[in-house]
């Protein structure tokens, strides 16, 4: 019994859902066709019956098919018998999307989730913190599990680099928020007109968002003004001043009142 042992150049590009393809060519070189002739014992399909009924695998591995193909390899006036074998295998993904995948997208739904705290409150930015922080770790476990060759970078490795991006993205945005706040706390200034725009026009309508204080029930304008619905209720005047009922002077007396 002759046991063969061979590599194959595998291409991780599509990780952890990669099928490969293996080639294995038997011949003989020092012997042509006159000498030695090279043949399949058996048809194809009894071949791969068989290799899948006695071999051994880690697990990680399923045997998809195997394919045979007898060849003439030709040089000059000399001819060679050669057997070429395709071997196709596909790896199990369940072990890789339970230890990466999931955990990878549960990071980052709850830090989608962290936008819903309050803004102005210091947790946030720690949570957020925190949650990059272990992300990092997550990042680092997860190289023992990636396949290490210099032919390309895996997907999966670009999907956990865009997620890092936008933890830090997230983090950078509460860090901005947090020092708009803090600035319009402490100048107390009136905010540009075309930052208004911009956030209640644009921004609110990209994001679907609309004021849950201006519905049809209640009708309110810009200036929080109720605006009349009819003659009646533009006739009805609004009720007489304190200071006009007992006889005060107005310019001095009301003017106290708003002092006080």
């Amino acid at each position: 019994m002759l046991r063969v042992v061979s590599s194959c150049n595998l291409g991780i590009f599509n990780f952890p859902f990669d099928v490969q393809n293996c080639s294995l060519t038997f011949g003989s070189y020092m012997h042509t066709v006159r000498d030695v002739r090279l043949g399949l014992a058996l048809p194809v399909e009894q071949i791969l019956q068989n290799s899948l009924q006695y071999l051994e695998t880690s697990g990680e591995w399923e045997l998809l098919r195997i394919e045979g193909t007898p060849d003439i390899l030709r040089f000059g006036i000399d001819e060679w018998d050669i057997i070429t074998f395709r071997v196709v295998i596909r790896r199990r993904p369940i072990l890789y999307v339970v230890n990466l995948l999931i955990p990878s997208a549960f990071l980052m739904l709850i830090d989608i989730l962290s936008f819903f705290l309050p803004p102005h409150s210091t947790d946030r930015a720690s949570f957020k913190m925190t949650l990059l922080l272990g992300y990092t770790v997550f990042l680092l476990i997860m190289n023992d599990l990636l396949p290490s060759t210099a032919n390309g970078t895996p997907l999966i490795g670009i999907y956990f680099s865009v997620c890092l991006a936008l933890l830090v993205l997230s983090l950078l945005e509460t860090v901005i928020i947090t020092h708009v706040l803090h600035r319009g706390t402490l100048l107390s200034g009136s905010v540009p007109c075309w930052v208004k725009r911009f956030v209640l026009g644009f921004l609110a309508q990209l994001v679907c968002y609309t004021d849950p204080s201006v519905t049809d029930e209640n009708p309110i304008t810009n200036n929080n003004i109720l605006h009349p619905t009819n003659a009646n209720d533009a006739s009805r005047s609004a009720p007489p001043s304190p200071c006009h009922d007992k006889g005060i002077d107005t310019g001095n007396v009301c003017k106290k009142q708003f002092l006080y």
